[in-house]
């Protein structure tokens, strides 16, 4: 899984927000194993961004707030403003159990 992560010096996390509503927001904070993490460096603007390809990874919880441990995981190359963003696809058809799928449409994601 392609994502890119974001940190302002103490620690990394992913941001996700609600296409349809702007002001809802979420973050997910990042642990990394001891002296796994990225090498953070500051883009001038306050924060550093960076892509990586997240190959093993568990979600985990800490008193109701989530998180990912990323056990596994791989820097994507710098990209230039030029190219296009990388694109998380989505399987657009779940299995229920019954042996049958179901269509999922975008519009009923809760965020983009």
């Amino acid at each position: 899984m392609i994502q890119t992560i974001f940190s302002k010096g103490q620690g990394w996390y992913i941001s996700a927000s609600n296409y349809k509503d702007q002001n809802d927001k979420a973050y997910i904070n990042l642990f990394f194993p001891k002296n796994t993490e990225p090498f953070y460096q500051d883009n001038g603007r306050g924060f550093s961004v960076m892509t990586i390809d997240i190959q093993e990874a568990k979600f985990t919880s800490y008193k109701g707030k989530a998180g990912l441990t990323i056990f596994k995981y791989e820097e994507c190359e710098a990209r230039t403003d030029n190219q296009p963003k990388a694109v998380e696809t989505i399987t657009t058809q779940t299995n229920y159990g019954g042996g049958g799928y179901e269509e999922i449409k975008e519009e009923d994601l809760p965020f983009y």
